[in-house]
């Protein structure tokens, strides 16, 4: 059974016709890790770590962003 104003598909698959591409989907994703809570409190962790404790942060932090973003897909 299908509903026609189910813009979300809640509870059907996303109809061929309606799906994005890989850029566009791919500049949503990027959105994630780009924006001003994320630089802020960068700024503020990079300034407080020494240069091996924020590379080890940043890396953990990015596998945490990449699982949480995999299950969204």
């Amino acid at each position: 059974m299908s509903n026609n104003n189910d813009h979300d598909f809640a509870l059907t698959s996303v109809a061929e016709s309606q799906k994005r591409g890989f850029w566009s989907m791919f500049v949503i994703m990027m959105g994630f890790t780009f924006f001003s809570a994320s630089m802020w409190a960068g700024g503020n962790l990079g300034a407080g770590l020494s240069l091996k404790q924020f590379i080890i942060a940043v890396t953990v932090g990015n596998l945490i962003l990449g699982v949480y973003t995999s299950l969204l897909a």
